[in-house]
């Protein structure tokens, strides 16, 4: 069923093979058709299997469950958008299972890096290039971790999507502790600093784009916490316990230097003034776990949600009134996960249609969709 006053179409779907739960379009000029997808699979023993029906557990589970195998693949889908379709040419790596993946937003850089927070406690980094056939290649350029046991990077984020500042990362993991990582020669990426931010797991962790010392984090212990990364770490600068349950997503709005969204187990999406973090200026309810949001890439005040049991949802949070539903996609069949709007200027735009690329769990599907205003 759709909602909100706009319909979909649904250009393509693509069966992933593993459980599909990322989805970053890449921003860079000359790359805005590809689609990066990650994809998680949690290998169980044998008696594990016998003992557990497919779909009695979410991603939340597996992260807290017992150690096991879990492996991945990073899929690069390349758009035609002539044909309104997936291209035929589809590059994958297999790898450690992916829980997050984000592109350096460095339009300065001819070869967009795409960085993946792993289960296996790493942090890859990825090169996107073109052969002498201008066909798309991807490379695997770095990687480092903590060697902790056990513990998974849940998310990661780069902090120069507005500036064109040397950027850093910020990974959060499963131990509730959160890493920043600084480049040292070139693209060789290194952990700078780290600390305990959170009890239970950190689902996210997210620049204030806008001032990019100030980093966001949100945990399993269903706080919502503020840093300056000019301190120590040892203090946050601001909790806030709104949430009635997991806060596993925060996006600052790209426009907006004092707007910024969260998404909470507890199915509301909140809007903020990062002026006043007490209370939250807007709530709006979407009916399952808001794991994702993504703001649009050229309008203030549109927002993508992915709402895990509830499908996927476009809301417009415009300032001067209450939170309002364009549409909802609901043609997944399982858990909406990975969600993101294309940056192609073919469907960016006054009188376009924004393309849409979403991914579900169970069902290890991938969609392109989109819709009209």
């Amino acid at each position: 069923m759709e909602g909100g006053k706009s319909k979909t179409h649904t250009w393509a779907k693509f069966d992933t093979e593993f459980t599909s739960d990322a989805v970053e379009f890449c921003p860079i000029s000359g790359f805005t058709h590809v689609a990066a997808v990650g994809t998680y699979q949690l290998i169980k023993t044998e008696n594990e299997s016998k003992n557990s029906q497919p779909g009695e557990s979410s991603e939340e589970d597996e992260v807290k469950s017992k150690p096991a195998r879990r492996i991945g693949r990073l899929y690069m889908m390349q758009v035609d958008f002539e044909n309104k379709k997936l291209d035929d040419s589809i590059k994958s790596v297999d790898g450690a299972a992916i829980l997050d993946l984000k592109w350096n937003h460095d339009r300065n850089d001819d070869n967009p890096i795409l960085g993946s927070a792993n289960a296996d406690g790493t942090i890859v980094f990825y090169r996107l290039d073109r052969d002498e056939k201008d066909d798309i290649s991807v490379e695997t350029i770095h990687s480092c971790d903590k060697n902790k046991e056990n513990v998974l990077c849940l998310s990661i984020d780069w902090s120069n999507r507005c500036n064109s500042n040397i950027p850093c990362i910020a990974v959060s993991q499963s131990d509730g502790t959160i890493l920043i990582l600084k480049a040292r020669d070139g693209d060789l990426w290194q952990i700078d600093r780290e600390w305990k931010a959170h009890d239970l797991e950190a689902w996210i962790s997210s620049f204030n784009y806008h001032e990019t010392n100030i980093l966001y984090t949100g945990a399993d212990d269903c706080k919502f916490k503020s840093w300056d990364l000019r301190m120590d770490g040892s203090f946050p600068s601001t909790v806030n316990k709104s949430h009635n349950a997991g806060v596993c997503s925060i996006q600052s709005n790209p426009f907006s230097g004092y707007v910024l969204a969260t998404g909470s187990y507890d199915e509301t999406v909140r809007i903020w003034d990062t002026r006043s973090l007490r209370s939250p200026t807007k709530e709006f309810s979407v009916g399952g776990g808001v794991w994702r949001l993504k703001w649009h890439p050229e309008m203030s005040n549109i927002l993508l949600s992915a709402s895990m049991h509830a499908g996927f949802h476009v809301l417009d949070v415009q300032n001067d009134k209450d939170i309002e539903l364009v549409v909802d996609y609901t043609q997944h069949e399982s858990l909406a996960y990975g969600a993101d709007w294309c940056y192609d200027k073919k469907v960016l735009g006054s009188g376009k249609r924004p393309l849409i690329g979403t991914s579900s769990f169970y069902d290890h599907s991938f969609h392109l969709w989109e819709f009209n205003w």
